[in-house]
C-alpha cells in the first residue's frame, strides 16, 4: 500500500505482509470481509485485475449498514487485492462508532478546541433560502455531536463535528444536518502515518477536481510520451490495447500539491463513453498510474450500471443525480461527452509536473510538507483516528483527514457545495480568471466523479 517502486523487494515484502494481515479479516461467516472475488473481464476491457471485497452486513449487530460494495483494481493481482481490502476496512471503520461516546455540546462550550461546522465550505445563502432545501445553516447556538481529533498545525487535540467524520452518520436533529457525509479523507494504511498521508492526498484531490469542474477550468493536458516509468506506460498500454483513448490533465491548484485527472474515452459503443478518476501525489507519475487504475475500476462498474438501466435518461435539471452511481451512469452516455470538452480539448504542456522530493524524504516528511503547504494558504489539517480495535489488531490504521475550508465533492446534485470562498477565489489565484465567477456562472452539469 505504501511501496512506490513496485519492483523493489522491500516494497514487495511490505505488500505481502499487508495482504497476509488483511486475510485475517476475510471469512464468509465470521469476517468483516465476506470474501475476495476476482471479477471477470470481457474482451473489450483493459486487462487489469479487479478484486471485489464485500463487507459483512454490519446492520445485523450494529444497527447501521456500512457501505458493502468495495473493491480495487490494479496492474497486479496483489495490489488490487490490498486496495480492495483497504477500501473495505475504511468503510467498516467509518461507520462503526458508539453514539454514546459522541460528546453533545455547543461549540462555545468547548472553547478554542472546537472546530465549528461553519469553518467548512458548505452552502450559499441562495441555497439556504430555498424552501425545499433540507440542510441547515450551522448555528453557534446549535448542539452538535463532537469527536476528538488532532491538529497537525497546532500539535494539539481539537474537537470536530462528528457528522464530518463518520459515514453513515446518525444525525441527532435537523439543526445538526449541515452536511452530507461521504468518504473524502477516509484512508487506511499499514501505519498511522501512511493513512494520514493518503487521507491528505484525497482531500486535496477532491478539492482540485471540484474547483476545476464547477469553474470549467481548462487545466492543461499532459503528454503521455513525457512519462518514463515503465509501470505507467504499462497501464497506458492496457487501455490502448482495447481502443480506449486517455486524457490526462494536470489539475494542480494554488495549493501546489500535484493533482491529476484521468479520463478514459471509449467511442466503440462497447462500453461507457467516459469515466474519470483523480489523484494527488508529489510523485506525479505514480499519481497518473494509480488514477488510471481507478479509472479502470470505475469503467467496469459503469458497464454494470449501463446493463442495469440500458435506456436510462436523466430527469430535467438532473434532479435524479443523487449518488456516486448516478454520476457514473450519467457520463456512460455519449451524449454527455460534450460536457468534458474543457478538459479533453485543453492545451498540452510538456514535462511531468512533479514536485521534486528529497531522496531521503519519508512519509512523515511528506506529511509535514503537505501540512506546511496547506498552512501557508491558511488551512488547518486535522486527523481523527477511527481505527477500531479489531482492525488495529490486524495491523491496519484508519483515519479521517479534515481540512476545513477546502472545497468538498458533492454527490447529490441538488445539494452542491456552493458556499465556500475557495470555490470562487482559487481560479483567480491560479490565473484563470481576473475576477471570481458568480454562483450563476458555475457549471450546472453534474460531475462524472464516482
Amino acid at each position: 500500500m505504501s511501496a512506490r517502486n513496485l519492483e523493489d523487494r522491500k516494497g514487495h515484502l511490505e505488500l505481502q505482509r499487508a495482504i497476509r494481515n488483511g486475510m485475517r479479516l476475510v471469512d464468509e461467516r465470521t469476517g468483516i470481509i465476506q470474501g475476495l472475488f476476482e471479477l471477470p473481464l470481457e474482451t473489450n476491457d483493459p486487462k487489469f485485475f479487479h478484486i471485489a471485497a464485500p463487507l459483512t452486513d454490519t446492520s445485523r449487530y450494529f444497527g447501521v449498514q456500512c457501505y458493502r460494495h468495495n473493491g480495487g483494481a490494479a496492474l497486479t493481482k496483489e495490489r488490487a487485492t490490498i486496495a480492495a481490502i483497504g477500501e473495505a476496512i475504511e468503510r467498516y471503520c467509518s461507520g462503526m462508532y458508539d453514539p454514546d461516546a459522541i460528546s453533545k455540546a455547543r461549540a462555545k462550550d468547548l472553547g478554542d478546541a472546537a472546530v465549528g461546522p461553519w469553518q467548512f465550505a458548505l452552502f450559499s445563502e441562495t441555497q439556504y433560502s430555498r424552501p425545499d432545501f433540507p440542510l441547515s445553516k450551522p448555528l453557534e447556538s446549535a448542539v452538535f455531536g463532537w469527536v476528538q481529533g488532532y491538529s497537525l498545525n497546532r500539535n494539539t487535540n481539537v474537537y470536530v463535528p462528528a457528522c464530518f467524520v463518520y459515514v453513515p452518520y446518525r444525525f441527532m436533529s435537523r439543526t445538526e444536518f449541515v452536511t452530507v457525509p461521504i468518504s473524502t479523507g477516509l484512508a487506511c494504511g499499514t501505519s498511522l502515518e501512511d493513512a494520514i498521508l493518503r487521507g491528505i492526498y484525497e482531500v486535496v484531490e477532491r478539492d482540485a477536481f471540484s474547483i476545476v469542474w464547477l469553474n470549467r477550468l481548462n487545466v492543461p493536458r499532459l503528454q503521455i510520451e513525457d512519462f518514463s516509468r515503465r509501470e505507467v506506460l504499462a497501464v497506458v498500454e492496457k487501455f490502448r490495447e482495447v481502443g480506449i483513448d486517455l486524457c490526462i490533465n494536470l489539475a494542480t491548484t494554488d495549493l501546489g500539491i500535484p493533482v491529476v485527472i484521468t479520463l478514459a474515452l471509449d467511442d466503440t459503443g462497447a462500453g461507457p463513453a467516459s469515466v474519470i478518476a483523480a489523484r494527488a501525489d508529489f510523485d506525479l507519475e505514480y499519481a497518473v498510474m494509480r488514477s488510471l487504475e481507478e479509472t479502470a475500476q470505475t469503467r467496469l462498474w459503469a458497464k454494470k450500471l449501463m446493463r442495469d438501466k440500458p435506456d436510462y435518461e436523466p430527469k430535467p435539471g438532473f434532479t435524479d443525480i443523487v449518488s456516486g452511481e448516478d454520476h457514473v451512469r450519467l457520463f456512460a452516455s455519449p451524449k454527455m461527452r460534450k460536457h468534458l470538452e474543457f478538459l479533453t480539448e485543453a492545451p498540452f504542456i510538456t514535462g511531468s509536473g512533479s514536485v521534486p522530493c528529497p531522496a531521503d524524504e519519508d512519509v512523515r516528511g511528506r506529511i509535514r510538507r503537505c501540512v506546511d503547504m496547506l498552512s501557508f494558504h491558511g488551512y488547518e489539517t486535522i486527523v481523527v483516528d477511527i481505527t477500531t480495535p479489531d482492525i488495529r489488531e490486524a495491523g491496519f490504521r484508519v483515519v479521517r483527514v479534515l481540512v476545513p475550508g477546502l472545497q468538498p465533492l458533492d454527490m447529490n446534485h441538488n445539494w452542491r457545495y456552493l458556499g465556500g470562498k475557495r470555490l470562487y477565489e482559487a481560479p483567480v489565484k491560479m490565473g484563470f480568471f481576473e475576477k471570481p465567477k458568480s454562483l450563476e456562472e458555475l457549471n450546472g452539469i453534474p460531475h462524472p466523479f464516482p
